[in-house]
């Protein structure tokens, strides 16, 4: 199924590479002005919403839902102050998600700060999974979605669906993917093929 059960460990340093040379000045800045490895690896995470352009995930009767980048980010890698604030956090995401009859799914969490994160967890079916850092979770989340056959977020969607088949090598299906996702995901393709 996966390209290699650690594609996302072993292509990290293309991905990152790949995403620093897509994101503007002042959020290249912010990655490599991270204090730590893990620092820099939570914010690249986070930098994958800025490869794409913000679009509407939902809509309901005169209701929709456009979230920023921020919400984007937060739904592939949260950062949350402390352990106190994961519940919160998803809850506020949950009563949003309600709105358009929507669920959660997996989620990685880290808590602390991008640079200074204590603990990192995934939260499947409501139990919370602590990790050893914010790979982890991240690589846990996109297996989790997988082996519990469940939704990628609306609002990450092209985001996980971008790690799906340039990361782990998934190409079960065309289907789901947008235009801006398809490019993004050649893009990667060509980018590699430069690099080698």
């Amino acid at each position: 199924m996966y390209k290699d059960a650690n594609s996302l460990y072993s292509q990290y340093p293309q991905l990152s590479a790949f995403i620093e040379s897509k994101i503007s000045a002042e959020r290249l800045t912010e990655i490599k002005d991270s204090l730590t490895a893990d620092g820099k690896k939570a914010r690249t995470f986070q930098s994958l919403p800025f490869l794409l352009n913000v679009v509407t995930v939902a809509k309901q009767k005169k209701k929709s839902f456009r979230p920023s980048r921020l919400e984007v980010a937060e739904s592939i890698l949260l950062c949350v102050p402390t352990v106190g604030d994961i519940v919160p956090a998803l809850e506020t995401r949950l009563q949003k998600y309600s709105l358009f009859g929507l669920q959660l799914g997996p989620q990685a969490i880290i808590v602390g700060t991008e640079d200074a994160h204590s603990k990192s967890f995934v939260r499947i079916n409501g139990v919370l999974y602590q990790v050893e850092n914010a790979t982890k979770a991240v690589d846990i989340a996109f297996k989790s979605f997988h082996a519990l056959d469940a939704k990628y977020p609306e609002e990450s969607k092209r985001e996980w669906l971008f790690l799906e088949r340039a990361i782990y090598g998934i190409n079960v299906t065309k289907k789901g993917l947008d235009p801006s996702t398809s490019k993004l995901i050649k893009d990667f393709d060509n980018f590699l093929r430069k690099e080698s």
